[in-house]
């Protein structure tokens, strides 16, 4: 949010050229009361507590009728629209996180009950986008898997990868020790705790190779998420992950980069983007990232992590 608002994007990224609606405001993971509703309404009412589902730029919020929805948004996932650049059809300023007050069609909230905290609803949203990068890329049995960042959508990755695959291994990459000591609670086997070759070539039995200030490792992880996304650790990072691995790009910066392509054609490496959350394939069902975070929750499967100290860990 912040970036977009201090205009922190580079004029030669390629988000620069699409025009952005002067009628979708920012802020997310937020909780709130509904005040009032239209009279078409019906899945939530006035009193109800809700978390904000949508605020991009999408055909709902845009006013599209759904048979004019795009295909992306037909299927639910808004945050990919391709009329992310079009003219809004309504001139109704729908607002978002950062006001006292917003509006929008009734699929922009997702009702939550009682059982869950306001602190913990706000975490809905980050969780969605940890669990929507997992389920890009689940581990297998044995995987040696690195998550770099031990922020809120990495540590929720912790708990995610562990979820869906208990049996695999994984490393942390995280300097605060709060952060530390949390991913470890959450399920992380390691925090790396020296230089990241070296570290890598230790934990992963790669062969590691160093000419000047070059580096490369042959070998390395199964799979990388990288929640941080700066082009420096980018750079680093596909130098750490085994032919054919897979490097899950969580995090992004609003600028062009510059990094060294090579590792990515010469071990052929699966370069996956992640952007924010969408539809799930789950136990055979398509189903909303949000909707299954609390789905999961509810089975006391995930915890979401408050500071109102109730965070339960499962495994």
């Amino acid at each position: 949010d912040m970036t977009f608002y201090t205009c922190g994007q580079s004029a030669s990224m390629a988000m620069y050229p699409i025009p952005c609606s002067d009628i979708t405001y920012l802020g997310h993971e937020s909780v709130g009361i509904v005040s009032e509703v239209g009279s078409k309404v019906t899945s939530v009412k006035v009193g109800d507590r809700v978390v904000l589902k949508e605020y991009m730029q999408c055909c709902d919020l845009k006013g599209y009728d759904k048979e004019d929805f795009c295909e992306n948004c037909k299927k639910g996932e808004y945050t990919i629209c391709s009329n992310y650049g079009e003219p809004s059809k309504i001139d109704v300023p729908m607002g978002a996180g950062f006001g006292d007050y917003y509006i929008g069609p009734e699929t922009k909230v997702l009702k939550i009950d009682d059982s869950i905290s306001d602190d913990q609803a706000v975490i809905i949203e980050p969780c969605a986008v940890s669990l929507h990068s997992t389920l890009k890329k689940i581990p297998e049995v044995n995987d040696k898997v690195l998550i770099i960042g031990g922020g809120m959508i990495g540590l929720n990755i912790i708990q995610c990868v562990k979820l869906f695959q208990p049996n695999c291994e994984v490393h942390v990459m995280e300097r605060v020790k709060e952060k530390q000591e949390l991913a470890k609670k959450l399920g992380a086997d390691y925090i790396v705790d020296e230089d990241p070759y070296t570290y890598t070539a230790k934990k992963t039995n790669a062969k590691y190779y160093k000419k000047g200030k070059n580096i490369m490792l042959l070998g390395g992880f199964d799979i990388i998420y990288d929640t941080v996304g700066k082009h420096g650790i980018f750079n680093n990072a596909i130098r750490w992950i085994k032919a054919r691995g897979t490097y899950v790009k969580v995090g992004y910066q609003m600028t062009d980069v510059k990094f060294d392509e090579t590792p990515i054609w010469w071990q052929e490496l699966n370069i996956i983007g992640v952007d924010s959350y969408g539809m799930e394939d789950y136990n055979g069902e398509k189903i909303q990232s949000f909707d299954l975070v609390v789905k999961l929750v509810k089975e006391g499967k995930l915890s979401l992590i408050g500071r109102d100290n109730k965070m339960k860990v499962f495994h």
